[in-house]
């Protein structure tokens, strides 16, 4: 089955109305703010930029493959409106069935994303073992 059947299926799932162990929920909401955490915090660590390393004008998070965020880092709140915006843009224009393992869109048209021309979108898409995308981590920053 290809990621775009896989992706259609997905979309149009009814949503379950068994109850969602609150701890599960939990330990599971906690991870992934965590891993945005350390996304953001590699970052900032890695970059040459002065907006990212002393303004901190950047972001990192998760988002579903219609571009929903699932979870964020303690970032720039503009970065985040923008970021439901471009991803399911720039997967559309892509094509998903072309993305896949170790690949990534970088995007930085503004006229696609309601932003400005500096602000870089790093979007790689993340699979477990079957062919459907659990999520797609984005970083964004201002490049100067």
């Amino acid at each position: 089955m290809s990621q775009m059947a896989d992706l259609k299926d997905l979309s149009s799932a009814k949503l379950s109305t068994r109850r969602v162990d609150p701890i599960l929920f939990e330990v599971i909401r906690n991870a992934l703010s965590e891993a945005t955490e350390e996304m953001s915090a590699c970052l900032q660590r890695t970059a040459y930029s002065t907006n990212v390393k002393t303004r901190l004008d950047y972001s990192s998070g998760f988002v579903d493959v219609q571009g929903r965020m699932v979870a964020q880092a303690f970032c720039q709140p503009a970065h985040l409106v923008t970021i439901g915006r471009i991803v399911p843009r720039a997967v559309a224009e892509y094509g998903p069935e072309n993305l896949g393992p170790g690949h990534a869109l970088m995007v930085n048209d503004p006229h696609r994303q309601a932003s400005h021309l500096n602000d870089i979108f790093l979007i790689s898409p993340f699979s477990t073992k079957g062919s459907c995308w659990v999520t797609l981590p984005i970083s964004v920053t201002t490049w100067m």
